[in-house]
């Protein structure tokens, strides 16, 4: 089956490509998707191409429109900058009247909401009266990094997992985008198969001072004094985020060295120091921080304190090292 050209510009994420294809093909495209997975891995970029595919059916030009951002079909909703959630006014006053009005150009109307695990509980409600009797022209598609929206409203939609990118995947991202190759490669490993969140990192200055940071910060934690946690999350705030994914990744390291004691096996190789000097570290103990680790980095992209974040990171790592 030939790709459509829309298809083409995005990197992985084979399966779900090939049905969304076909559905559009076939004519069976759902009213509703749900694309779920960690931020930065394609999804919005996925949600585009299929909104662009679904639009030009039938209309040479909508590709003019779109390119303009002044498609009349097509409408992107997103939680207002100084709200924490997505209230329902952003349902019943801009979605529900958008999609009561049939399509000016083709055949469908497509609406993406970004961001969709940020809905209030009110606003969920709506959406799900909006969900069980959409318009036989409405495409709904739900963007959520985390797939914390109600079962109800989950079976109105179909589900698609996205998965991290392949760590040469991003890299290939980031130099399609100008990032020369060894930062890209750096930055991709910190990404974890997040071309977003690689992205921000190859972007920030002094990227190496900041890899030397991480390792002092686990070296302090490493010793068995609690004020050491405080001290260490204070002194992440200004690059919260990252340094978090950095010690993250230094204490993998620390684990891959641990289990295989080769160098060549370590994601930055500037690691192997403190791997050596940390050899006799539990294992199982390191892989259970990292898993906790994972689950605190994602509320960095919520309404959160960092310094908040920061504290529990760094007891993680302590705990990781006892």
């Amino acid at each position: 089956m030939k790709r459509v050209d829309e298809f083409t510009k995005i990197k992985g994420h084979h399966d779900i490509i090939d049905m969304l294809e076909r559905a559009v093909q076939e004519g069976r495209v759902s009213h509703a998707y749900l694309f779920t997975g960690p931020g930065g891995i394609g999804k919005m970029k996925t949600a585009k191409a299929l909104a662009s595919v679904l639009l030009q059916s039938g209309d040479p030009e909508a590709g003019l429109f779109l390119q303009s951002g002044t498609h009349p079909d097509w409408l992107i909703i997103e939680k207002e900058e100084n709200r924490s959630r997505i209230g329902i006014e952003l349902i019943t006053r801009t979605m529900e009247p958008w999609l009561a009005l049939k399509p000016f150009r083709g055949d469908y109307r497509v609406v993406l909401l970004h961001d969709a695990h940020l809905l209030s509980e009110a606003a969920g409600n709506a959406l799900l009266k909006v969900l069980e009797e959409p318009p036989p022209y409405a495409v709904i598609i739900l963007i959520a990094d985390q797939l914390s929206l109600s079962e109800t409203i989950q079976s109105r939609c179909q589900l698609l997992r996205f998965a991290p990118l392949a760590e040469h995947l991003v890299v290939e991202c980031l130099k399609d985008l100008g990032v020369d190759e060894k930062t890209a490669q750096r930055a991709a490993a910190l990404g974890q198969g997040s071309v977003g969140q690689a992205l921000q990192f190859a972007s920030e200055e002094g990227l190496a001072g900041l890899w030397d940071k991480a390792r002092q910060l686990v070296a302090e934690l490493e010793q068995d004094a609690p004020v050491h946690a405080l001290l260490a999350a204070e002194k992440m705030e200004e690059h919260s985020e990252l340094l978090c994914a950095m010690m993250e990744t230094v204490l993998r390291d620390v684990l891959l060295y641990r289990l295989t004691e080769k160098q060549d096996s370590l994601q930055q190789p500037d690691n192997i120091k403190l791997a050596r000097a940390l050899n006799k570290t539990d294992p199982a103990r390191i892989m259970e921080q990292l898993n906790a680790i994972a689950r605190l980095k994602r509320l960095y992209r919520l309404n959160v304190s960092p310094l908040l974040i920061n504290i529990q990171v760094a007891y993680a790592v302590r705990e990781a090292l006892k």
